[in-house]
């Protein structure tokens, strides 16, 4: 009895061995485990790189897991994943060939300026959302609108604008805001329009008053030669109607257009007689349609 005990005692410890053996065996001989790494990016938020890494066991290659893994990027926050995929990035200026056809501006945290001026070589540039730099053209930005070179740069003061079908003048104060309405430069006033066009050559209804400009866009004052038609603009630059007193004679514009009479005309219902050059007469003869007639010190026939 003790023998066969001492038997089955030896044989199971012999199991036991032949299955740690077998174990071990299956341990040594299994596969390494394989990474793959993808770094194609799809996210369609704020920019990200994004890992994903496949673990694949020997045991059952059918089984397998993927994991995410969020990486640090140097994309700014408002910049498009698509876009910002093809731009080389550094400090400073980043040029179209590095910056996927703009010139954009890069931060010394590694993002681009988007959506903000920068003060640059001291000039004021613009990037928009998608941080492009603004050139060659008007840029609304908030309630103003800006004008940029073809460098870029913020223009300042007046600019001839040739990229319409006709040339305008505009003029850009000193923040960079394109003005519009009355402006004030130098000794002169000048008009522009709700685009920012400076008016010339014309006569313009602004308010309750017509103001006239000349070819410079000036605004004109005193006597104005306009198509063999006289008119006359007072200090405010608004143009006079009805009696005007200059230079110790009586000029008569007419109400509707202010255009300076000649010859016989009536005058708030009465007649008067008024030379080539516009003056009223007084306290002379006049000749008129063949008559005599005296005016006298206050113009009347």
């Amino acid at each position: 009895m003790i023998g066969y005990r001492a038997a089955m005692k030896k044989c199971s410890f012999g199991v036991l061995v032949f299955s740690g053996l077998v174990s071990l065996g299956l341990l040594l001989g299994s596969p390494s485990m394989l990474y793959a790494l993808d770094s194609n990016n799809t996210d369609e938020g704020p920019a990200s790189n994004v890992a994903i890494a496949s673990v694949e066991s020997g045991v059952d290659a059918q089984r397998e897991s993927t994991f995410a893994v969020e990486q640090n990027s140097q994309v700014d926050n408002e910049t498009p994943s698509e876009v910002s995929n093809q731009i080389v990035w550094h400090q400073g200026w980043i040029s179209p060939e590095e910056g996927a056809g703009y010139w954009r501006w890069g931060l010394s945290d590694g993002t681009i300026a988007v959506s903000s001026w920068r003060h640059i070589n001291g000039s004021w540039y613009w990037f928009d959302d998608e941080g492009r730099m603004a050139q060659d053209g008007l840029v609304q930005v908030g309630g103003a609108t800006y004008g940029f070179s073809s460098s870029g740069a913020m223009r300042v003061g007046w600019y001839l604008d040739s990229t319409g079908p006709t040339s305008a003048w505009r003029y850009f104060s000193g923040s960079g805001a394109m003005v519009k309405g009355w402006l004030s430069d130098g000794s002169n006033w000048y008009w522009l329009d709700d685009e920012g066009k400076m008016v010339h050559d014309t006569m313009l209804q602004i308010g309750e008053a017509t103001y006239g400009f000349s070819s410079s866009g000036a605004m004109l004052i005193g006597w104005h030669l306009d198509a063999s038609v006289w008119h006359y603009f007072s200090g405010s630059g608004a143009m006079v109607k009805g009696w005007l007193s200059d230079g110790g004679r009586w000029y008569w514009l007419d109400p509707a257009d202010g255009s300076m009479a000649t010859g016989l005309k009536e005058c708030n219902g009465t007649s008067y007689s008024f030379n080539s050059s516009g003056a009223m007469l007084s306290s002379q003869w006049a000749l008129i349609d063949n008559n005599w007639y005296y005016a006298d010190s206050n113009g009347l026939l």
